[in-house]
């Protein structure tokens, strides 16, 4: 029988919790699945693993015939998941809401979200955002996150499964540009091109392994605690140095 889900002993932790314990699936191909449980007991985190954008901290197996360690990319390549019901125009297609999106913010989406959606949003909320800006000094990382589902783990989800998987990537990528920099298949223009890239990308990942290793690794470590009843002005400076500056958080009241 050929499975699309073939995994074993499928664990991951949060500093000293568990969320996912020795979980264990096999789902044949073409079989239709629902996968419960309450709010809380990991559902989320093993689909995460499942398709690829998650590493287990144990565990082995297969998604569509691919290592779920080894092969992340070739699963997300052919995976669709999304984490909730759809909350958009619903007899619109996906390319054609996000046409729609584009077209009332007069830009594209991506570019949007990268460049303008926090200045924006702080704005908007005058200098009281829901959603903060955790990025690095001289902002090669990059990561929203939406306060109200905040955790004192959160930092170290951050840590673990984003900041250093970007540098992971970064990795690659300098690695890629090495091995063109000293080619003797490349023009002297590639190659120069090459080394240079070399560069910035080093000091990228100088960055962020500085800024691991001063700021967001010591706060994981303290698992800092808010009150969302306190505000932001009172909860925000918990995070300095790991967010982005509020310019007049200070004058005016929650």
């Amino acid at each position: 029988m050929a499975y699309a889900i073939d995994v074993r002993g499928l664990s991951k932790r949060y500093g000293q919790k568990t969320v996912v314990d020795d979980v264990a699936l096999q789902l044949a191909e073409g079989r239709i699945c629902g996968f419960l449980g309450p709010n809380g007991s990991g559902k989320t985190t093993t689909l995460r693993m499942l398709c690829g954008l998650l590493t287990p901290d144990a565990g082995e197996g297969t998604c569509l015939g691919f290592d779920i360690r080894t092969e992340a990319g070739e699963i997300k390549r052919r995976t669709g998941y999304m984490t909730q019901r759809f909350s958009l125009y619903e007899d619109l297609t996906i390319e054609e809401n996000l046409a729609f999106i584009e077209g009332a913010l007069g830009k594209d989406i991506q570019k949007y979200f990268l460049r303008d959606f926090f200045n924006d949003h702080v704005k908007r909320y005058k200098k009281r955002p829901i959603y903060w800006l955790f990025s690095s000094p001289q902002g090669s990382f990059n990561a929203l996150i939406y306060m109200h589902r905040y955790r004192p783990d959160t930092v170290g989800v951050l840590l673990n499964d984003y900041l250093r998987v970007f540098r992971s990537k970064l990795e690659a990528q300098k690695a890629a540009q090495d091995r063109v920099s000293i080619s003797a298949d490349a023009t002297a223009g590639q190659r120069s091109v090459a080394m240079r890239g070399v560069q910035a990308i080093t000091k990228q990942i100088d960055e962020l392994d500085a800024w691991e290793r001063d700021v967001i690794y010591p706060m994981a470590t303290r698992r800092i605690e808010i009150d969302l009843d306190d505000g932001v002005k009172a909860n925000y400076p918990k995070f300095a140095g790991a967010v982005k500056t509020i310019k007049g958080l200070e004058e005016t009241d929650d």
